[in-house]
């Protein structure tokens, strides 16, 4: 039967996957699988086994390209599932940011998520927010121009304000855009009575969620 392990997350690797034989002359000689993945190697454990004993299911997939799920304990990978994919070559790792999580996006950057079909551009800004430490008529705000593509659809322009405020309170801009929701929560670096940032050192932090 397949390893458990209470409260883990589970990721998936792509690589190829071969054997070692990496205790010859113990009591203990056998197989150990392992998986190489573009830029990392990892121990593969799936099935309870001693260890003179093969894992029948991952010498099938032996020196295939396979993707496996499962959660990565140190070198280890504790398999939960593996499928032989149809490629002759190690895949990169995909990088690419998903849904939820905080996209970090500069002046002239774009973003594609890897597990939606959507794209984020920030096209401009205008920050007008009262520097810390500075006493100001008005409080001012952070305007951000996004450019944001679902699917193939052309581009969809849209502007989220942040009103000014200390950085760790800052109030999320919203704007909803066919099925995804789209929230602002950061301008950085916030001014100062010493640093007035300028467009192309700034960074915005976006979050894309699936809108209820």
């Amino acid at each position: 039967m397949p390893l458990r392990r209470e409260n883990h997350t589970v990721a998936s690797f792509r690589g190829l996957l071969y054997i070692k034989h990496g205790r010859v002359g113990t009591k203990s000689e056998g197989p150990d699988y392992w998986l190489q993945t573009f830029n990392a190697e990892y121990l593969l454990r799936f099935h309870e086994r001693e260890l003179f004993r093969p894992d029948f299911e991952l010498e099938f997939h032996n020196r295939h390209i396979v993707e496996v799920q499962g959660d990565l304990d140190d070198n280890a990978i504790r398999v939960s599932a593996i499928s032989t994919l149809p490629l002759s070559y190690i895949p990169r790792l995909d990088t690419r940011p998903h849904l939820g999580d905080a996209l970090r996006l500069g002046l002239g950057e774009r973003v594609a998520l890897a597990d939606a079909p959507v794209e984020l551009a920030l096209t401009g800004l205008n920050d007008s927010r009262c520097p810390i430490g500075a006493v100001c008529i008005r409080a001012g705000e952070a305007v951000l121009d996004l450019e944001v593509s679902i699917e193939q659809a052309a581009p969809q322009k849209i502007e989220l304000t942040l009103k000014a405020g200390q950085p760790e309170l800052a109030v999320a801009a919203v704007a909803t855009v066919g099925a995804y929701r789209i929230d602002a929560t950061r301008l950085d670096p916030y001014p100062t009575l010493s640093h007035s940032p300028v467009p192309e050192k700034s960074v915005a932090t976006l979050v894309v969620t699936h809108a209820s």
